[in-house]
């Protein structure tokens, strides 16, 4: 009888320790999901890669670098506004979810980073930042030319016409870091994003507007591109811009050309 109630005691007892290890089996796993999670609303953040080194420890001063040459890109679908003034709020965000994530989608291809999104239709990019690359007015162009192809996929909901967009991209300097406390959010600074910015709003509907900068970045590199003429840029004075037209498809098709 005492061996018995000892055997009984023992098998509880694993029964217990095999209760006790699916439970932390469990936790581990939610912990691990939660985890995969937080990344995920960091990596949205901010790049991956300076996310990584928050994670490891740095300090947000730590991530101020100055960055000698960008390639910065502003986006906006045009009349947005007045999107916005004619249809249901909820077809306006059913309508930026659908073009931003069809943009990021794209951004997934080139070495470009989606840097933010400001007041629902401005779309901003940047190149070389915070990876520093060459031929970053390449890739950034590249993915211009493929915004302007994709976004006549979406309807303007008031119109049942395609979308329009209006892009402006210029080749710079600038400092970018980490900012804020609460709530952290990795920032660019300096001329190069005034004048980028610039660029987007003296441009015109479904043309991609360049300085002169960043056309000098993409000569030889198989672009066609027109000269707009000087144009007065407020705070800065008058510019030499340029209009990106596309590619050349000699160059396309020449060896090792992508």
């Amino acid at each position: 009888m005492q061996g018995t109630q000892r055997l009984s005691e023992i098998e509880f007892a694993c029964d217990r320790e095999k209760l006790k290890r699916g439970l932390l089996e469990e936790t581990t796993l939610k912990l691990e999901e939660e985890k995969r999670r937080s990344e995920e609303i960091l990596y949205s953040m901010m790049p991956r890669e300076i996310a990584e080194r928050m994670k490891n420890g740095d300090r947000e001063l730590t991530t101020c670098e100055t960055f000698d040459d960008v390639t910065i890109l502003f986006g906006y679908v045009a009349d947005f506004t007045e999107i916005c003034n004619k249809v249901e709020a909820t077809e306006v965000v059913k309508l930026v979810r659908e073009v931003f994530s069809l943009f990021d989608l794209l951004s997934e291809n080139h070495k470009v980073y989606k840097f933010e999104t400001i007041g629902g239709g401005l779309y901003m990019l940047v190149s070389g930042v915070p990876v520093k690359i060459v031929g970053h007015a390449r890739e950034m162009s590249i993915m211009a030319l493929s915004m302007l192809e994709k976004i006549q996929t979406v309807v303007n909901p008031f119109t049942n016409r395609p979308l329009e967009l209006q892009i402006g991209i210029h080749s710079g300097p600038v400092v970018a870091g980490v900012i804020g406390q609460a709530t952290l959010q990795y920032c660019l600074f300096g001329h190069t994003v005034n004048i980028a910015s610039r660029m987007q709003t003296t441009g015109a509907k479904m043309k991609i507007h360049l300085s002169e900068a960043t056309n000098k970045e993409l000569a030889g590199t198989g672009f066609i591109t027109e000269y707009r003429g000087s144009i007065p840029v407020k705070g800065v004075g008058n510019l030499d811009t340029y209009w990106l037209n596309g590619r050349d498809a000699s160059y396309l098709n020449s060896a090792g050309a992508v």
